[in-house]
């Protein structure tokens, strides 16, 4: 089953600051990997750098024009830090890599203004 969503974890934030959505998907064909999607207010939020650090190396990726990205290298499993940057703003979570899994990131609502979030 390609699309079957496992665990999901939903960060909720008081006032106008953004919700985060981590989804576990079964996907034997995109193990390790971490994918997501940002939205600022005003839409996909396009060009948000992406980072998370995998021993000792940093990984990145940035968000096309659809707010998507992917970091396509297969991750040990574990848990890490991820953050996202845009507009000088800055979230960080924690997500856990599972095996036969890709961890899905899903931001919404992340400031077009500056600020730390």
């Amino acid at each position: 089953m390609k699309a079957l969503v496992l665990a999901i974890v939903l960060f909720t934030c008081q006032g106008s600051k953004p919700q985060v959505r981590i989804d576990h998907v079964v996907d034997a064909a995109m193990s390790g990997i971490v994918k997501g999607s940002v939205f600022s207010t005003s839409g996909a939020a396009a060009g948000v750098t992406v980072t998370m650090k995998v021993n000792g190396v940093e990984l990145a990726a940035i968000t096309d024009e659809n707010g998507d990205f992917i970091i396509k290298q297969a991750l040990p499993v574990g848990r890490y830090k991820i953050d996202l940057f845009y507009l000088s703003q800055t979230i960080t979570r924690e997500i856990d890599v599972l095996p036969d899994r890709a961890t899905v990131l899903h931001v919404t609502g992340i400031k077009d203004g500056g600020g730390e979030i």
